[in-house]
């Protein structure tokens, strides 16, 4: 009965359904089968829910064009085989720097912005987009190009007093250079108070752009602040001097544009989640989970939690696919020292954005005004993969979607890949598919100079490493279809000198 509808109207109602709705659909009657496994509308939902993706605005792909490039990028990432390697020498110091959506953006200690569209695989060449001076210094910035949207933090250099320096957001267009044409006011000022230890030296300044919301976390030494405005209508949502943040706060991200974290150095380590509300001036931060850290001897103490994910893109991209927001991974660097002989152990936690999403949901349904408290054992041995690690980042950007690009070793290429549980069964693969190097088996790290007990943690991931030919490179970034191999021609500057570009 149901087949003797015209095909174009059953596909019409097939494609209002999900992933996991079609794999039920497609048990119903091998003609129902056929349709879900050979038209390309559908066999793209099941590709893009396969790979934890969302499509590209990019008119010139078809849908069966999509499919395929999903399933040649997977093959390629399985593999580290990439297309194309292209290498661009980079002038000039590097104060800070951002990979977003095919661009490279760095700034310089003069002001001067370069701004580098990074080849693809259908044109293997970079091409400048910017290169001026931006008449200030920048100490820090961030991008986003789906909305033409890059803010620049400013430490003032000027007097301030005893007790602050002056710093200010610059909100300005990509492609314009210039204030941006949204942005109801294109500068917000601020103080940045000094530290009673430390004085004016600014330890971390971290400025991340989520939606219509964008947050800078100040961190002085032993004090920090953060603060975050709806860029668009020019109001303060919220400001730590107001709304009160964990002890000894370490680090901040964005989730997503009513999600955020701050780790801190309290106890034995804390990750704080907060809610905030876009639309709404001086609605402060909602505490809304803490979720600690493995428990450990009295004899040792954690001294850094640093965290990293991919930057938060607020539309479609019209240049690539881009990761649901749910399976975003999270890594933070965590460092313990022992008291006894000022021994360093240092460790890589890997979370993803549904677990931070889950106890949002979590603490909405319980209706209490109090935040949730989960100890590791309840949250960190089946969502977490937490490792241990002989080597440390120096340059960020090593995170994108549902990879990690390890620190450089030697002269291998490390890539963890933790989209493991896709939805879609083996019926929906490329009869091509090639298997990762290696499924890892669950982690138990053994207690000792930093843990009281057996830390296991359970989250799947894929290994895949390549040796590569020379070891002319400092360090790598990554997104959806490159691998970015950094070289620092002056270690103590840290200047790029070049950028080796590996396309998928």
């Amino acid at each position: 009965m149901l087949l003797n509808i015209p095909t174009e109207v059953i596909i019409e109602v097939l494609l209002r359904l999900d992933c996991l709705d079609l794999l039920e659909c497609r048990q119903v009657s091998r003609g129902l089968k056929d349709i879900i496994d050979h038209e390309s509308p559908l066999q793209l939902i099941t590709e893009l829910s396969r790979s934890g993706l969302t499509a590209t605005t990019d008119t010139r792909y078809k849908c069966g064009e999509m499919v395929h490039r999903l399933q040649q990028l997977r093959k390629r990432w399985q593999t580290l085989t990439w297309s194309g390697k292209q290498t661009y020498s980079v002038e000039g110091s590097c104060n800070a720097y951002e990979l977003v959506d095919g661009l490279f953006v760095k700034t310089d200690e003069e002001g001067n912005i370069l701004i580098l569209e990074l080849p693809t695989i259908q044109d293997p060449t970079f091409q400048v987009l910017a290169k001026c001076n931006l008449g200030f210094n920048p100490g820090d910035f961030a991008l986003d190009a789906t909305q033409d949207l890059i803010v620049f933090l400013k430490l003032e250099q000027g007097p301030g007093t005893l007790e602050h320096r002056r710093a200010s957001l610059r909100v300005f267009s990509i492609s314009k250079m210039q204030p941006h044409s949204d942005a109801c006011r294109p500068i917000f000022n601020f103080d940045v108070h000094n530290d009673a230890v430390w004085g004016i030296s600014i330890h971390r300044a971290i400025t991340q752009i989520a939606g219509d919301v964008v947050g800078v976390f100040v961190c002085t030494g032993t004090t920090a602040r953060l603060m975050v405005w709806n860029w668009k209508t020019g109001s303060l949502i919220g400001d730590s001097k107001d709304s009160h943040l964990s002890a000894a706060a370490y680090s901040f991200s964005f989730v997503s544009p009513t999600l955020f974290y701050v780790t801190t150095l309290a106890d034995a380590g804390v990750i704080a989640v907060y809610s905030i509300n876009p639309q709404e001036a001086s609605s402060g931060f909602l505490h809304v989970a803490s979720l600690s850290l493995p428990p450990i001897q009295d004899v040792a103490v954690i001294n850094t939690l640093g965290c990293h994910s991919e930057p938060y893109r607020a539309k479609k991209s019209s240049k690539t696919f881009m990761t649901s927001l749910d399976k975003q991974m999270h890594v933070f660097a965590i460092v313990y020292i022992s008291v006894t002989d000022f021994s360093h152990f240092n460790y890589r936690m890997y979370a993803p954005a549904s677990l931070f999403l889950f106890y949002h949901a979590l603490y909405k349904r319980r209706g209490s005004t109090s935040p949730v408290e989960a100890r590791w054992d309840d949250w960190g041995p089946f969502r977490t993969r937490f490792l241990s690690s002989s080597s440390s980042y120096s340059w960020l950007r090593y995170v994108h979607g549902q990879r990690v690009v390890s620190p450089a070793v030697k002269n291998t290429l490390r890539v963890l890949d933790f989209n493991v549980q896709g939805l879609a069964p083996k019926c929906f693969a490329s009869t091509n598919d090639e298997g990762p190097s290696s499924r890892m088996p669950p982690t138990a790290l053994p207690p000792g100079n930093v843990f009281c007990e057996v830390i296991f943690s359970r989250l799947p991931y894929f290994e895949t490493k390549k040796d590569l030919p020379t070891r002319d490179f400092d360090g790598f970034m990554i997104d959806h279809e490159r691998i970015v191999a950094l070289g620092v021609d002056a270690p103590e500057t840290s200047a790029i000198g070049r950028l080796t570009v590996y396309t998928f």
